[in-house]
């Protein structure tokens, strides 16, 4: 296993461009941004290009650093203490993680691995918390994201709670929408991950 390193400042990629101004522009909070303010978010970000198999964090790790996947794939999941894993998504280019802990200051709540060689845009903490400071309106948006999902989640418990596990995980076998072709949306990958775990 990889390991990815906290890089020092002049070790780190050359400052992201207008390829992350574009992924940072289609996040439900960042892509709100006026024009200037999301050019003021992307001068704070650098560009990671890691190996597949390298852990990006693990669970209890300080969060430091906010990551959106530029390319490839990146796993997101728990480790149980009798050895099995808990796979909450699969992130793919133009999706955004780890905004949780790097807001609260607390420990990462999951582990992230890189599935493929990756490119990550990468903003440090106390860059994104100093923007958010000068930009309150940032604050209430991404206050109203972080109570979304948590309905979400809330609503995925009740789901599981009141469902039958084996069915449900049924329901979320290859082929079993009613359009193979159709990629699942992010909600629902969060339930189909829960409910085959939980039905194990």
């Amino acid at each position: 296993m990889v390991v990815s390193p906290s890089l020092p400042q002049s070790a780190r990629r050359p400052r992201a461009g207008s390829a992350e101004l574009a992924l940072l522009r289609g996040h439900p909070v960042f892509g709100a941004l006026e024009p200037g303010q999301l050019e003021q978010l992307v001068s704070y970000a650098r560009t990671r290009r890691v190996a597949a198999g390298t852990t990006l964090f693990s669970k209890g790790d300080p969060g430091t650093e906010l990551f959106a996947v530029s390319s490839g794939t990146v796993k997101i999941s728990v480790p149980a203490p009798d050895g099995r894993e808990a796979m909450f998504n699969l992130l793919h280019p133009g999706e955004i993680f780890g905004e949780i802990a790097l807001l609260d200051g607390r420990p990462r709540t999951a582990d992230a691995m890189a599935m493929t060689d990756c490119e990550l845009t990468v903003i440090e903490r106390r860059d994104f918390l100093a923007f958010v400071h000068s930009e309150p309106n940032v604050a209430l948006q991404l206050i109203a994201l972080l109570c979304e999902r948590l309905r979400i989640a809330s609503e995925h418990y009740e789901e599981l709670v009141f469902l039958d596990l084996p069915r449900a995980a049924a329901g979320c076998a290859p082929g079993a929408s009613e359009d193979p072709g159709t990629p699942l949306p992010r909600s629902a990958r969060w339930r189909c991950a829960a409910a085959r775990t939980a039905a194990r």
